[in-house]
């Protein structure tokens, strides 16, 4: 299978130009990939935010907030709020 000229570009796309944005992305999804509890999960909200707040067209922060908005969702501590609404506007970001 080839690729097409348009996927090339693509996979060539750097995700930011923010380097700041990037090592706070990274950590968050560290934090994320690696939780063990709600602490480690609000940590990679808080990082993948403050990657948002350095480059608001991140699409890997978006959504890596929105993988945090799903298992808050899914955790009995988080039921009592709907995060699915979240999840889908911030997913729609990260694919524009």
């Amino acid at each position: 299978m080839l690729i097409t000229p348009e996927e090339k570009q693509l996979i060539q796309k750097t995700p930011t130009a923010n380097p700041y944005a990037y090592y706070l992305y990274q950590r968050g999804r560290d934090q994320f990939d690696n939780y063990n509890d709600s602490i480690s999960l609000e940590k990679a909200q808080r990082l993948f935010q403050k990657a948002l707040e350095q480059d608001s067209t991140f699409a890997l922060a978006y959504s890596g907030l929105a993988g945090v908005y799903l298992w808050k969702n899914y955790w009995k501590t988080f039921l009592s709020e709907n995060f699915l609404d979240s999840v889908l506007i911030l997913t729609n970001k990260a694919l524009l």
